[in-house]
């Protein structure tokens, strides 16, 4: 559900359509459903009827969003029993924050930018050491690790804040990416438009900010973007300039 450039889309989506515009756990779901819809999804699960096969879908929403303990659990609707709730922890595990986002993006991104850092924990270990346990007799099931890979666990802590303090919030960072929304914003301003493929199959003309409600239109808009910015003659001289500023690297002062 990720736009392009990752969370600060989001931020421009904000100031096109309010602080209350949905994040990219909204869009994933919308995405998941859209998926279901054009495939033929109970023969692609294996399933012998499309209700049968609606509740898988259900089931992988509810990986995406998260579903809190004190929340009852819907059997009917997810075609799982409640004691298959500790499989969502997997996808988004809000109570201990290790789930399998958290280590992917933390090993790409850490690979990507500092070198071998993600090598400082195995999450094949991590996996071999977990166990569903139930703390008490009517609580829900909960992934756990062994006592023996603690520091492992220690270390994803420590990975995860050396990329905030050095990756996610690095000063020139933060500074690219105000220079990045001001293009964006700019390109919306504009006669810039994108020619897409609607969510109803229909291909038209988006403004940015329609493309970043449609689903359709959404997975069209990738990281190349500010290159087709830098080669639009309708995307205006304001965003062209900042974009040449950024290529430049003459960033904003801070």
């Amino acid at each position: 559900g990720h736009g392009p450039y990752s969370h600060m889309w989001e931020t421009v989506c904000q100031t096109w359509h309010g602080r209350d515009f949905p994040g990219h756990e909204d869009m994933s779901l919308r995405l998941v459903a859209v998926i279901a819809k054009k495939i033929p999804i109970a023969a692609y699960l294996g399933r012998t009827s499309a209700a049968a096969a609606q509740k898988d879908v259900a089931f992988v929403q509810a990986c995406i969003e998260g579903y809190p303990d004190a929340k009852p659990w819907d059997e009917a609707r997810l075609g799982r029993p409640e004691s298959k709730r500790f499989l969502l922890d997997i996808v988004s595990n809000s109570r201990s924050g290790i789930d399998v986002d958290k280590l992917d993006y933390l090993m790409r991104d850490s690979v990507s930018t500092l070198g071998t850092a993600a090598s400082s924990f195995d999450p094949r270990r991590l996996f071999a050491a977990c166990r569903v346990v139930r703390p008490g007799p009517r609580a829900p099931g909960q992934i756990a690790f062994e006592e023996k890979v603690a520091l492992d666990i220690n270390r994803i802590f420590k990975l995860r804040s050396e990329m905030h303090q050095m990756v996610y919030q690095h000063r020139v960072g933060t500074v690219a990416e105000a220079m990045v929304t001001d293009i964006l914003l700019a390109a919306e301003d504009s006669e810039m438009r994108v020619f897409a493929q609607s969510e109803d199959g229909e291909y038209q003309s988006f403004r940015l900010s329609e493309a970043a409600r449609d689903a359709g239109a959404f997975t069209q808009l990738t990281d190349g973007l500010l290159d087709a910015i830098g080669t639009s003659a309708d995307a205006g001289p304001k965003a062209r300039g900042l974009l040449a500023r950024l290529r430049r690297r003459d960033m904003y002062a801070l």
